[in-house]
């Protein structure tokens, strides 16, 4: 982790790491291994995992200790992984991406979208052995409107807020936020309003990053009729 720090303390700098949680998992209550994973880490606190009896709880708590020493002793600002599975659809390693520039990391989410539609950020070769398949499916679009209104719901946020909490606090990317606001805001019934006219704006438009706009509950098709 220290090396993962000196290469982050660089301008423009970006890690893109690969966690071999497999591994990691196997060796863990290895004694002699204790100083790799203090290193592995920058911390000791993985020891407090090799007693956690369940699997899936194990995996958990290594990927989110990594993570977390990625931003706090590694000093990513962004950090986004991608989970890849084995043929047997158990999870083998992760890919970490770390950096402090936001625009690395959106570029790094639409790579990662091409890869896997669904947003989940995960792959797997269990299907079918010869040919690696993806869990796809479709981003989940109405999950989005959900968080976008829970945080703004009754604020008047700039774009360029809006679209930043997107990139850095949700698996979407700058093209979801648009899509989203500009459904939300061209809906029958409206759950996004602009509340100052922008000359030459375009409703369902979001190229302004100082545009400000209001999240509101939209009204029901019976309220609207009464």
């Amino acid at each position: 982790m220290e090396i993962v720090r000196r290469i982050l303390d660089l301008p423009r700098a970006e890690v893109f790491i690969n966690f071999m949680y497999e591994e990691i998992n196997r060796f863990i209550s290895v004694n002699r291994q204790s100083a790799n994973f203090d290193a592995l880490f920058g911390c000791h606190d993985w020891v407090h995992m090799i007693d956690e009896p369940d699997r899936r709880e194990r995996n958990e708590k290594l990927w989110s200790l990594y993570d977390r020493q990625l931003r706090s002793f590694g000093g990513a600002k962004y950090v986004r992984s991608f989970e890849m599975r084995n043929d047997s659809n158990v999870v083998d390693y992760y890919l970490f991406y770390g950096t402090g520039h936001l625009l690395g990391l959106a570029k790094m989410k639409e790579a990662m979208w091409k890869v896997d539609p669904s947003g989940r950020f995960r792959f797997s070769d269990a299907t079918n052995p010869a040919q690696m398949t993806l869990f796809g499916g479709e981003p989940d679009f109405p999950a989005l409107k959900r968080l976008l209104l829970d945080r703004y719901r009754g604020t008047r946020p700039k774009y360029s807020e809006v679209s930043e909490f997107v990139v850095a606090e949700t698996p979407f990317t700058y093209s979801h936020c648009k899509g989203v606001l500009r459904d939300m805001e061209l809906a029958q019934y409206p759950s996004l309003r602009i509340p100052e006219s922008r000359l030459g704006r375009r409703r369902g438009g979001f190229a302004d990053p100082d545009l400000v706009m209001e999240f509101i509950d939209a009204p029901s098709q019976s309220s609207m009729t009464l």
